[in-house]
């Protein structure tokens, strides 16, 4: 049983490095059938444990995405706790993060994830948010977060700091935090304004299926009522204690 065990685990470790050593050419063509054509490798470079490639996002709803070159190193230890786990390099459009993303039967992980950069680079995303000109800077950080198909367990918070658009002449207009948090369901949502002329609050849900409900509110702070006025009648009407509500979808 000794020998057989043995002869096992060789057999396996030799069957690792054999295919961490293929080059990540190799790959490539299939990942675009595997996502669906959702995902596309360009100019890979490395092997398939450990290599790079510029990568395009084909995601419903949105243009197409870019990351300049994303770098990979799969970790081989944690095939023997049944799990696929990758850490991850990325930059995008002035911004760059970092990430190790998990894979077992039950559920995906997301972990020490961190992304910071200009928020103007948002603009490359989305049509509408380019006409906005966005300035300011985004953080965002995920310590820990695992879904599977009941939702969420974890969090992790995205901060827009300074926050500056050119529907507003109040530059900045603040900053913004925006959390994450699950425990086995649909994740909670809340924003929380960190300080500046426009206060923005709000609560929401998002399931583990992609889709989200929210309610905010947003309000000037005193004495910039006036300044803010035309940029607060683009989001709703004015209430009587001065609060512009809005909700998502």
């Amino acid at each position: 049983m000794r020998v057989k065990a043995i002869v096992a685990v060789g057999a396996a470790a030799y069957l690792i490095s054999l295919v961490a050593t293929l080059p990540a050419s190799l790959i490539a063509p299939r990942v675009t059938g595997w996502t669906q054509g959702s995902v596309a490798l360009a100019h890979p470079a490395g092997s398939v444990f450990s290599g790079s490639a510029t990568v395009r996002l084909s995601l419903p709803d949105l243009p197409p995405i870019t990351i300049d070159r994303a770098q990979w190193d799969w970790h081989a230890l944690a095939l023997f706790r049944g799990q696929l786990a990758v850490g991850v390099q990325a930059k995008a459009a002035g911004l760059s993060g970092t990430l190790t993303v998990g894979r077992s039967p039950f559920d995906w992980h997301l972990r020490d994830a961190t992304v910071d950069g200009p928020a103007s680079a948002l603009a490359s995303f989305h049509s509408l948010l380019g006409s906005w000109n966005p300035t300011g800077r985004i953080a965002l950080r995920v310590p820990s977060l695992r879904v599977d198909r009941a939702g969420f367990n974890g969090g992790g918070v995205v901060e827009w700091a300074d926050a500056g658009l050119s529907l507003s002449t109040v530059q900045p207009l603040g900053t913004w935090r925006l959390s994450l948090a699950g425990e086995g369901g649909p994740a909670k949502l809340m924003l929380a304004t960190q300080r500046g002329p426009l206060a923005l609050t709000g609560n929401g849900t998002l399931s583990a299926a992609g889709k989200a409900a929210f309610t905010g509110e947003a309000k000037a702070e005193p004495g910039r009522e006036a300044d803010l006025a035309p940029f607060l009648a683009n989001i709703g009407a004015k209430r009587a204690d001065g609060v512009h509500a809005f909700s998502l979808p």
